[in-house]
């Protein structure tokens, strides 16, 4: 692929990992919204397929592109550890950002091209509540401006966000494009700085459970906790 080649060359040259997101044809008829992963020496580590395919107004997905069906992988790098890539619509949907937790990620990139007034007032909830509930770093980006086709507002506001749920620096502008730059230390995710939600116990997950006991001689009740193991598979 002369496009995969060509950004082989630049990740090379320059040492960095890049997230490449595309349309991909697989056969004729065949249409994912797809992003590529190379790593900072050239090698093409593999892709992500956008699992979650909307259907709303100015974003008529399913008329042409296919759900992915690649599973929700990691991909280790020279420089950045390992990542993980979840696309725009995506982000709505907890299960892939648990998954890709499970399978160790240190960083998912969410490239996304969403408008004003469809998602906007969850762009700084979804996202730090995800990286809080898996204990990892979220780079959330998002372009501006309009199309010449349609009336859809591009917003923006590309950050990253910590595991717990902070924004490093601050969010790109909402109208102008903007590089964003940030210096991240993943040692915040091994030092146990997060909640720690990512990590099951090794005899499966905790239940907790808080519930009212009636002590039906005396005619009281009090509060109880109740704690079970389970497998998690």
């Amino acid at each position: 692929m002369l496009f995969r080649s060509r950004f082989q060359e630049i990740a090379e040259k320059h040492g960095m990992v890049l997230v490449l997101p595309m349309y991909e044809e697989e056969q004729p008829g065949f249409l994912y919204n797809t992003a590529a992963v190379i790593d900072a020496d050239g090698t093409y580590l593999g892709k992500y397929r956008k699992t979650h395919i909307p259907q709303v107004k100015g974003f008529w997905e399913k008329f042409y592109f296919r759900p992915g069906n690649g599973g929700y992988p990691v991909f280790d790098t020279r420089n950045a550890g390992r990542i993980g890539v979840y696309i725009c619509y995506d982000r709505h949907f907890p299960e892939g950002w648990r998954a890709l937790g499970l399978k160790g990620a240190k960083i998912v990139f969410n490239p996304s091209a969403t408008s004003r007034g469809l998602s906007m007032y969850l762009w700084n909830l979804e996202q730090p509540a995800a990286a809080v509930a898996n204990e990892y770093f979220i780079g959330a980006i998002n372009r501006v401006g309009t199309e010449p086709y349609g009336d859809n507002d591009f917003y923006g506001s590309s950050y990253f966000v910590n595991p717990r749920g902070q924004i490093v620096g601050e969010a790109a502008s909402d109208k102008e494009e903007e590089l964003v730059v940030r210096d991240l230390d993943l040692d915040e995710i091994r030092s146990g700085v997060g909640i720690g939600l990512r990590y099951l116990s090794p005899i499966g997950p905790l239940r907790l459970e808080v519930g009212r006991k009636l002590d039906r001689q005396a005619g009281e009740s009090s509060t109880v906790v109740f704690l079970s193991f389970g497998n998690p598979f």
